[in-house]
């Protein structure tokens, strides 16, 4: 097959000599990385208005430099039903040929997703990562000409291995992490005397606060919203099954007493900030249904509650969609997840619809970096699933497993370069990771970060764009370990 299309696609190479147009383009990024780390590098395609349904091209390196490659199918392969294959034909040369039983072109983006492996050994600081012998097919099989842009990596010193620290504290929940209008992290979990505790980054990124109790009686896991000044604002169901809040009276500053919202809840809240900048809150109620209650102004007084109806069986994730709308997830009573969102951004809310699947936990929402939201859940297999906006706002993909074995719910944060990173207590008690390639398109293997823990990871980033992982010892104890250098580890 690889010699057919190569033969068919240089029977027209005198078309393209004879063809003044713009050629179309395939390049590769410059990107640094660490000795002995991976990284990864995105092929682009950008068809400058022509119609092509197959690629060929070459990977040149230096296999002194670089220990290992690997290529993968990028999102706008995919999408138009394509196949890759690549093939080693010297040392330091990988040729790939990019094809489909079909006559389909290809939409411009990433069409394949390349992880270089650098060497610890090597001694250069610059390498370079060639694209040549590029050359494509139209729909109708013609030649069609296509420039090849190369790459290279800016080869930086071995990183240490990120380390766990210990933040102290006596924890009877799980933690939960908000950053301050001034860029420090700050985190809050319930006691082992059951009142809320939080502790705080001296500096943005800085070392952490010794633990400060904020008093009050919790009977679940915080929720923290951050109102439109900047003020932070932690929420709890309280020992009279009521929701409770208690905020910053100014921004990064002291806080407020407890004050009662009122209802009947089960479970751990939910908050998020409206499109009107009026933070909400959702939970489950006594009689089964999810319901909310919001700000009638940004920072100001509350509404009454709401019944969004439905029958969560667990706790929500809620999540902001490209245009401003929430939209909440939820365990159903028969396992599968469901969900429902505003029609308008805060305004009416649609009925409950199921997105489908069997589940063993509770939903971690994110956003992608073009906007399409994406759900996580430890499904009954105990594997990692996911499913995805088609497009932001729009419809959502089938599931599709991770792999992994998680024995938490999942937490789910954004790099600096708007890749998702999804964090779970593996079947060895330690934290694992699965990461975006590039931002929306393909994940990694796992991979371990250590340790030995007793709860469910939460994740932030922090001010100089690391992130920034926090979970609960089996000694009741808070742990986190962050990123060396934005998106590696």
């Amino acid at each position: 097959m690889y010699s057919v299309v190569r033969a068919m696609i240089l029977s027209a190479c005198v078309l393209i000599i004879q063809d003044h147009a713009a050629a179309a383009t395939l390049s590769l990024g410059t990107v640094s990385a660490s000795l002995g780390s991976s990284v990864p590098v995105p092929v682009w395609f950008a068809g400058l208005g022509q119609q092509v349904s197959a690629l060929e091209w070459t990977i040149g390196y230096s296999s002194n430099d670089i220990s290992s490659i690997t290529v993968s199918l990028g999102p706008a392969a995919s999408a138009a039903s394509k196949s890759l294959e690549c093939n080693s034909v010297a040392s330091g040369d990988l040729a790939c040929l990019l094809i489909g039983l079909n006559q389909t072109p290809l939409g411009d983006g990433v069409v394949a997703n390349v992880v270089l492996g650098i060497s610890n050994s090597t001694l250069n600081t610059l390498s370079a990562v060639s694209l040549a012998d590029t050359i494509g097919s139209t729909p109708g099989g013609a030649a069609s000409g296509i420039a090849g842009v190369s790459g290279a990596v800016t080869i930086l010193p071995a990183l240490g291995a990120p380390q766990w620290s210990g933040i102290g504290g006596e924890l009877a929940g799980q933690p939960r992490i908000a950053r301050n209008i001034d860029g420090r992290l700050e985190t809050f979990a319930q006691g082992t005397d059951a009142a809320l505790w939080h502790a705080w980054q001296t500096e943005p990124g800085g070392a952490w606060s010794s633990w400060q109790s904020l008093g009050g009686v919790m009977t679940s896991d915080p929720a923290v919203g951050v109102n439109a000044d900047g003020r932070l604002e932690v929420f709890v169901r309280g020992a009279d099954s009521a929701l409770w809040h208690i905020a910053q009276t100014t921004p990064g500053a002291a806080w407020s007493a407890w004050s009662s919202l009122g209802g009947v809840i089960v479970g751990n809240p939910a908050a998020a900030i409206n499109a009107n900048d009026d933070l909400e809150v959702f939970v489950r109620g006594s009689d089964g249904a999810a319901w909310h209650i919001s700000q009638t102004s940004p920072g100001g007084v509350w509404s009454n509650w709401n019944s969004l109806g439905g029958s969560p069986a667990g706790n929500p994730s809620v999540a902001s969609n490209a245009d401003g709308r929430l939209e909440i997830f939820a365990a159903g009573n028969d396992g599968a997840l469901w969900h429902a969102w505003q029609t308008a951004p805060g305004t009416a809310w649609s009925t409950w619809q199921t997105l489908g699947g069997w589940f063993a936990g509770d939903p971690a929402a994110a956003v992608n970096a073009d906007g399409r939201l994406e759900v996580f859940v430890t499904g009954g297999d105990f594997g990692l699933w996911h499913t995805a906006q088609t497009a932001p706002g729009a419809a959502w993909s089938g599931w599709s497993s991770l792999g992994g074995i998680s024995t938490s719910n999942p937490a789910v944060s954004s790099n600096a370069d708007g890749r998702l990173e999804v964090f779970v207590q593996g079947a060895d008690s330690a934290l694992w990771h699965i990461y975006q390639t590039v931002p929306g398109g393909v994940w990694s293997s796992w991979f371990s970060l250590g340790g030995i823990f007793a709860g469910d990871p939460c994740a932030a980033l922090n001010m100089d764009a690391q992130l920034d992982v926090f979970v609960r010892a089996p000694d009741h104890t808070l742990w986190h370990i962050a990123q060396p250098s934005p998106g590696a580890w």
